[in-house]
């Protein structure tokens, strides 16, 4: 509902003026938990890099400013992953001098309770903040209009196959609560929120994105970060050399896809 949503606040003449008042940009933030919860994280990364740019187009025709806020947890399945990598593997010309993301839980402790590592964290973001900066400066490559055919298709098939899981395989939600922690990290008193939607409901649209995250963490099943992926990658090419050899050169020369599977293949170690 990207569209809907911005057109609409963009078409009421009071907001406009308040924006204009406050002289700063118009902030938007992404959410990475709930569409990985819900789809997987091969059409979870897709929707977000489509949805970026469905952001800068409609705030670059109206004139205005927007500063994109990445929602990421510090679980691949929520969107972490090297910060470096991460900025770079964002769609060319939406990183415009600034960029905002959340540092969660854990990851505050190890990137910056010591005074080394943080600055080492810190610099490698402002490096990649001012690579995928350029295009303030300078004209940039775009990817190739056969990756991005490519991994719709890829995303297409890693949503199908991740649902047909979750979502049609019976028995497989009594696995989740069976064989993860998901009912003692609801009685913890460390979260924002409660771990379900509605206490009496064990569907999977019930449990809450981060405590499906996280209890498939807490039993080293890395799930959320990787199911889907190697399937589609598998389907894609299947029988056919030379669509391999395309992956490969889509690694090699599209951010993006290096990032995604760089993070998935950082979870199965």
């Amino acid at each position: 509902r990207i569209e809907e949503v911005l057109v609409d606040l963009f078409n009421q003449p009071v907001y406009l003026e308040l924006l204009k008042a406050s002289g700063e940009p118009q902030e938007i933030m992404l959410g990475y938990s709930d569409s990985c919860k819900d789809g997987g994280i091969m059409a979870s990364a897709w929707g977000l890099y489509q949805a970026q740019q469905r952001v800068m187009s409609i705030t670059e025709q109206r004139g205005i400013r927007c500063r994109l806020f990445h929602g990421r947890g510090g679980t691949v399945g929520r969107g972490g992953g090297p910060t470096h990598e991460a900025i770079l593997a964002q769609p060319p010309d939406t990183v415009r001098g600034q960029i905002k993301f959340t540092e969660q839980g854990e990851v505050l402790f190890y990137r910056y309770n010591n005074k080394e590592t943080a600055i080492y964290e810190l610099t490698m973001g402002i490096t990649g903040l001012m690579k995928a900066s350029l295009s303030l400066i300078r004209p940039v490559t775009h990817p190739q209009p056969e990756y991005l055919e490519i991994m719709h298709e890829l995303a297409g098939l890693g949503e199908a196959h991740y649902r047909t899981l979750t979502e049609k395989t019976d028995g497989f939600l009594d696995y989740f609560y069976e064989a993860t922690p998901v009912g003692d990290i609801g009685q913890l008193n460390i979260g924002s929120r409660p771990s379900h939607r509605k206490k009496q409901d064990r569907s999977k649209y019930s449990v809450r994105a981060i405590a499906w995250v996280f209890a498939w963490a807490q039993s080293r099943q890395t799930f959320p970060a990787w199911f889907g992926i190697g399937q589609s990658l598998n389907t894609w090419s299947r029988g056919a050399s030379h669509r391999e050899q395309t992956l490969k050169t889509m690694y090699q020369e599209w951010p993006f896809f290096r990032n995604l599977l760089s993070n998935a293949q950082m979870a199965l170690r």
